[in-house]
């Protein structure tokens, strides 16, 4: 159908396989880094692959709902057709991510830089609000503050955060504050 175009779901069930046979083979793990990240792309191709069956066994629970015009079953699938709309947002936004790192984790740093207490402040409050934005992120992101430096009187000069999850990076590789020219 055209989601699995869109999905370009026969690719992925060929690589899936081809992965999973290549995890299979002997010596498979005499190259730890490489063993992980032939997982990590498989794991990706089943996450694909499982969630467009969901979706796809999502629309035709509501084509088969909206058949037997039960008003019960028709608020159902309605309900289950919103949640799809918004999982279809959500992988609209990932796969606008397709640079080499944005599925990625990230290392998230903060300077105050000039200005003085109030640069410190302002940085302090930026820490807290990507701190509480990863920890509250539905993908569930492990948020670890690597280094902070405390300010003068009050806030930070400078704390970094690393955030571990899928598409950590992806979603803050845009986050610049400005630079001091």
């Amino acid at each position: 159908g055209e989601t699995g175009e869109l999905l370009d779901l026969d690719r992925r069930r060929a690589a899936a396989g081809e992965l999973e046979a290549q995890s299979a083979s002997e010596g498979f793990w005499e190259d730890a880094d490489a063993a992980e990240a032939t997982l990590r792309t498989l794991a990706e191709h089943r996450a694909v692959l499982e969630q467009a069956a969901r979706w796809e066994a999502a629309v035709e629970d509501a084509k088969a709902a909206a058949d037997l015009e039960e008003a019960e079953l028709v608020e159902e699938a309605s309900a289950a057709l919103a949640s799809l709309d918004g999982e279809l947002d959500a992988w609209e936004l990932r796969s606008l991510m397709g640079g080499a790192h944005d599925s990625c984790g990230a290392v998230l740093t903060l300077t105050a830089g000039a200005g003085g207490v109030d640069a410190q402040d302002w940085a302090e409050m930026l820490l807290r609000m990507y701190r509480r934005w990863a920890e509250g992120h539905p993908s569930g992101y492990r948020v670890t503050l690597t280094e902070r430096t405390e300010g003068e009187e009050a806030g930070i000069k400078s704390a970094a955060l690393t955030i571990d999850g899928p598409y950590a990076y992806g979603h803050l590789k845009a986050e610049r504050g400005a630079a001091a020219a």
